[in-house]
């Protein structure tokens, strides 16, 4: 039995409504498993339950997890009643209401659709289909518009200046009115309330209110500065004090156009300085005086309307509004109506449906009556839709809620954390219970301590929609756990643009300032940035690996760290391909892995990217992209080469120095680096020439080939994986050609909607290599890893939604700044709503932060590169205020909050990490024509390339054929002659019918490796060994044809010898390893092409740590030829095992002590 804390003890027990707070690694899901199993053992049948999960993978965990404790339960029951229910439970859990929220409601609607006349054969449309549906009824609708002059569109397209922008809005509100409850209710009021007069005045405090609090702020931070003034600085205290005494006297004005008077009023003195005063000692009084004035100036831009005038411009958006709801309400029933005629429902459907169902009493009731006891895991990532849903079905006292709202990062899905937040208040009396669960059975102490440490400091309820208080602090449940945090920054010289980090501007002043971080942001200095840190990230795993042990998971034992324990998580999918290629280059094996499935791989990813630049090449972040990855016959292009073409032209896109530099070449000024971007151009013109002339399938199977694009992903680490994506690509592009819109820029929009629509498309990719892996923070929530690398921690938030000219809220509406006769209107309503979203995306960035940090077992490494990095040390505050909390632009400003106690912080020089740039090559002049230089033309005219062995080289090559290549060209020293068996001697036979053909060698060699590599490491029976084997063809691994091959003897035999035994009792055991590196040809090969490389494939069956090194262990099933003594038979296969060995060692920097070759036939193991 399992030693449960106390507060999990009151989570499996505690009767009625039960909110659980459980923290990271605080056992949830044990916890829930538990209850539910104890719930169904104390006689209430599992069909009687409902069980909400989030996700497939969840439900079938969850699902398993129940049934496995209810099999154990029966075993250890007292009679045979109980024992014969129990198992009877466990094997009714498949019909068992345990599943997403989608399949319930599909359940729902397929017992109670007839009630709302579905019909019975309805499909649900897949993520590609709906977009192309969506597409079409807009075409007609639009199509109907024009004809009949449509007043309501009319006015959207003067308001919004075109007609893609106009269509852009309708089609963002109806995607977000998919997550209301009512959505038809919903659009209503959030139209007609700009007709309320109650309304608007309160819009107008509340803009008041705001502004006076960013005021409040900043005259906070300057009355600090005042007082640390010595008194011979009369000049400068006298201006400041009478700032102070002008401004506080506005903070009393709470009236809208009181307010705006005394702003107008303001008049700033000028600072007079001591005389001789070091412009040092003038810094902190200038920064907190500018940061004043510029919140000023903000703030009276804003206000620069009357209440009045401000009040007629929202009656006339709300006019806008309406014209837009009628619109946004003509697309969805042509939407609807569409969907109708093809009997077909999207995702969205299944839950809006389901609810209107729920709404009839009589459905609600069957529910209610049905559901002793509802249980909803990852409760944090609910939305309003769903709660309505929970809310019909459940009873008065039978919630099980469970979740952690500090690790919600869902709202960009339309997550509503305030739903759990909202539980937790109030769970607090009668209306249910509240436990916390504190302790974390993840990650060492010290781990802990540095994640306490931060967010004790930054995260607030007015910060971050909720207190870090001792019901949040995580508890260490493993003491014994050995391990630790560090902060490296990275230094990039130069100023960082930011406001002071304790007086943050109000709405207005800070939307400016983000809209001038998001301009100057420079694309390839973010390459850069990402390349410099990977580097750290790969010098930091390889000294880890050096010198650091950890406990293996099912010995204990210690054992040395290897790159499957690293992770690299990441904010932002678009740079695993910058971290995915610099590990490689150090000799680092990794594996990206994207949260989105397949339209955030990154062989889609690339591809997309690369016809983006062919459809506008100033696009800079897909230029860089496919400049790093791929970089067209020029090979990829360096972020040290990148950030020297940049260089070249510092104003303006990259795009602009990229043809700059490309100009140079032709003119002759360049070096070769020029000639590459040249050749690039040239390349990208010719695609594009391409693009208007050939197919969009033919265009991209070009671009596959002359990128080397599909290559390139193959050999990567689950390169079949990527390269049937890649596949999947092309045959979409195929499909859009055949319908009614063509060209790449087309087919880009259709494929951003698709992405955009959709979560579900693609499966998961696996790994199961020894790599490190590559992920964004969203993909790592649920894992854990023994060493977690979170680095770009000094990447900026992006802010692009709060700044959009149409603001939606579940809560406040929607917002709207729009074209008045060619003049833009801003208005306070969309003001506000830009506020309460950028107050929302930090909270839900802090709880990124708090998800990434969390994933550590015994290691945490934060990495993050920053201008003036000591300057930002010394600004980290220990116990910042909520206000200097918001002003963060960057994850890295709140990892250095707090005391810093766990984490030491290490600054480095990016020189340090930056290689040293290649000499330039001088050109060599033309020679002027001489007799000699005519003697030697016929001799220049015969020759011949001296490489030719190397062109013929293969890029890629396995063991297996290096090896047979190696046996084909040896001499034979015995010939064998193979007679076809007669039809009628083959065995099972019948006279008349064709024989089977009988498995090769090479088939029941696969065979015998397939069971080796899942054999338990125990001495087993014959008969254990037929069992699993068995299983394995139940399983779908094994055909029964490969299960008749199989040598059951020999391979118990080989399970009770030494060898066996000692592969059990190593710390670390791999099986079935595949890998990948770069050989010199030379060694392989013999060629002189010795700067040549070939990327070696190969599978290790099994080597294991012994000691100081590793031990190789091969699997021969070949059978010896007569005369042949085994360890003949073994030298034979010497080479082979010599590439695995040279493999093994550079990959993992150990050294190959022993080398077996198991001659399975023979029964013996030979060392080589």
């Amino acid at each position: 039995m399992r030693n449960w804390t106390e507060a999990q003890r009151r989570a499996i027990e505690t009767q009625g409504n039960l909110i659980v707070s459980a923290a990271a690694g605080a056992g949830k899901t044990a916890v829930l498993t538990e209850r539910l199993t104890r719930i169904v053992a104390s006689g209430t049948p599992v069909d009687r339950l409902l069980v909400l999960t989030f996700t497939r993978a969840a439900a079938a965990e969850m699902k398993q997890r129940i049934e496995k404790n209810l099999r154990d339960a029966a075993a250890r029951a007292q009679t045979a009643e109980q024992q014969a229910y129990l198992r009877a439970q466990a094997g009714a859990i498949g019909r068992a209401y345990i599943s997403t929220i989608d399949a319930f409601c599909a359940r729902v609607l397929r017992r109670h659709g007839h009630r709302i006349d579905l019909p019975p054969a309805m499909r649900v449309l897949d993520e590609l289909e709906a977009p192309v549906l969506s597409e079409r009824v807009k075409d007609a609708l639009l199509t109907a518009f024009g004809a009949e002059e449509n007043a309501h569109w009319r006015a959207l397209l003067a308001a919004f200046g075109s007609e893609d922008a106009a269509w852009a809005a309708v089609a963002e509100i109806s995607t977000f009115l998919q997550t209301q409850p009512e959505p038809e209710a919903w659009l209503e009021r959030a139209t007609l309330q700009y007709a309320e007069s109650a309304w608007i005045a309160q819009m107008l405090r509340l803009v008041t209110d705001d502004a006076r609090s960013a005021l409040s702020e900043s005259l906070r931070a300057l009355q600090a500065v005042r007082d640390t003034l010595p008194p011979d600085w009369a000049g400068v205290i006298g201006v400041l004090d009478a700032d102070l005494l002008s401004l506080r006297a506005a903070l009393l004005q709470q009236d809208y156009d009181a307010y705006r008077a005394a702003l107008l009023a303001y008049a700033p003195g000028r600072l007079t300085f001591p005389r001789g005063t070091a412009e040092a000692d003038k810094a902190d009084v200038k920064d907190a005086r500018d940061a004043l004035k510029k919140l000023i100036a903000a703030q009276q831009a804003q206000f620069s309307r009357t209440a009045e005038q401000e009040s007629a411009l929202l009656l006339r958006t709300g006019e806008v509004l309406a014209s837009l709801r009628a619109v946004v309400e003509a697309y969805r029933d042509a939407y609807a109506d569409e969907k109708r005629r093809l009997g077909a429902l999207d995702y969205a459907d299944l839950e809006h449906l389901a609810l209107r169902l729920l709404g009839d009493e009589a459905v609600a009731a069957e529910y209610r009556e049905r559901f002793l006891y509802i249980a909803v895991d990852e409760y944090q990532d609910s939305n309003r839709v769903q709660e309505a849903l929970l809310d019909a079905v459940r009873r008065p006292d039978n919630l099980f809620l469970v979740g952690d709202v500090k690790q919600s990062i869902y709202r960009f899905r339309q997550a509503e954390p305030g739903l759990f937040l909202e539980k937790l208040d109030r769970f607090c009396g009668e209306a249910g219970t509240r436990i916390d669960l504190t302790s974390n059975f993840r990650s060492a102490p010290d781990v802990l301590a540095c994640v306490n440490d931060v967010f004790s400091a930054i995260l607030t309820r007015e910060a971050g929609e909720l207190d870090y208080d001792a019901r949040a602090r995580l508890e260490p449940g493993l003491a014994q756990l050995q391990g630790g945090a560090e902060l490296h920054v990275i230094e990039r010289g130069g100023a960082e643009p930011e406001a002071a980090a304790d007086t943050p501007p109000d709405a207005v002043a800070r939307e400016r300032e983000e809209e001038e971080d998001a301009s100057s942001t420079d694309a390839a200095e973010d390459a850069l940035d990402a390349e410099i840190e990977a580097r750290l990230a790969a010098r930091r795993i390889r000294e880890l690996m050096a010198s650091e042990t950890i406990p293996d998971r099912e010995t204990g034992q210690p054992r040395p760290l290897r790159y499957g324990d690293f992770a690299i998580l990441l904010r932002a999918t678009d740079e695993a391909v910058h971290f995915a290629a610099t590990l490689s280059q150090a000799g680092i094996p990794c594996y990206a892995q994207m949260s989105g499935g397949y339209f955030d791989s990154i062989e889609v990813m690339l591809a997309l990217n690369l016809l983006r630049v062919i459809d506008n090449r100033r696009q800079d972040i897909p230029l860089l992209s496919v400049l790093r990855a791929t970089g067209a016959d020029t090979g990829p292009f360096s972020a040290e080469e990148l950030s020297r073409i940049r260089m070249r032209e510092r104003e303006g896109t990259f795009f602009a120095a990229f043809e700059a530099a490309a100009s140079a070449a032709k003119d002759g000024a360049g070096d070769t680096l020029c000639q590459r971007c040249a050749s690039f151009l040239a390349c990208l013109e010719c695609w594009r020439e391409d693009s208007l002339l050939l197919p969009l399938d033919a265009l991209l199977g070009r671009l596959y080939e002359e990128t080397g694009l599909y290559a390139q992903m193959g050999a990567l680490v689950g390169g079949a994986q990527r390269q049937a994506n890649l596949d999947a690509l092309l045959g979409r592009a195929r499909a859009f050609s055949r319908g009614a819109e063509r060209g790449v820029g087309a087919f880009l929009r259709f494929m951003d909607h698709a992405g955009q629509s959709s979560a579900r498309l693609g499966a998961a990719q696996q790994i199961g290599a020894d790599v490190v892996r590559v992920l964004t923070i969203h993909r790592s929530k649920g894992l854990e890893f023994p060493v977690a690398l979170v680095c770009r921690l000094g990447r900026r938030f992006h802010m692009d939604a709060q700044r959009k000219d149409l603001l939606l809220h579940g809560e406040a509406g929607v917002g709207l700044k729009w074209l008045d006769g060619g003049v833009q209107r801003d208005t306070a309503a969309r003001r506000m709503i830009a506020q309460r979203l950028r107050r929302e995306q930090l909270a839900e960035e802090m709880r990124v932060l708090y998800v990434a940090m969390t994933r550590a077992q015994h290691r945490l490494i934060l990495i993050g590169s920053w201008k003036e990095a000591a300057g930002l040390l010394d600004r980290a505050e220990a116990q910042p205020s909520p206000a200097q909390v918001l002003a963060c632009r960057a994850p890295l400003q709140w990892a250095l909050m707090g005391t810093r106690a766990h984490c030491p912080t290490t600054v480095h020089a990016r020189e340090a990490f930056l290689a040293a740039p290649s000499a330039q090559r001088a050109e060599p002049a033309v020679p002027a024509p001489d007799p000699d230089a005519l003697a030697a033309l016929e001799g220049r005219l015969s020759w011949r390339y001296p490489f030719a062995e190397a062109a013929a080289l293969p890029a890629k090559a396995a063991v297996s054929a290096i090896v047979r290549q190696a046996d084909a060209q040896a001499p034979q020293q015995t010939a064998r002659i193979a007679f076809e068996t007669p039809a009628f001697a083959k065995e099972g036979a019948q006279p008349g019918e064709p024989a089977s053909a009988p498995l090769s060698a090479a088939e029941r060699g696969t065979a015998v490796h397939a069971v080796l590599s899942t054999l338990p490491l125990l001495p087993l029976s014959e008969a254990a060994v037929r069992a699993h084997c068995a299983a394995l063809v139940r399983a779908g691994q094994l055909t029964e044809a490969q299960e008749d091959a199989l040598p059951f003897a020999a391979l118990s035999w080989l399970t009770h010898t030494p060898l066996w035994a000692r592969m059990a009792a190593s710390a670390r055991c791999e099986r079935e390893l595949p890998f990948s590196h770069l050989v010199p040809a030379a060694e392989l090969f013999g060629s002189d092409g010795a700067a040549e490389a070939v990327l070696l494939q190969g599978v290790i069956d099994c080597c294991f740590w012994e000691k100081a090194g590793w031990v190789l262990v091969d699997y021969k099933t070949d059978r010896p030829l007569p005369g042949v003594s085994p360890a003949q038979q073994a030298a034979g296969h010497a080479p082979q095992l010599a590439l695995y060995a040279e493999a093994l060692h550079r990959l993992t920097g150990h050294p190959v002590q022993e080398r077996l070759v198991v001659l399975l036939s023979a029964r013996t193991v030979v060392p080589v």
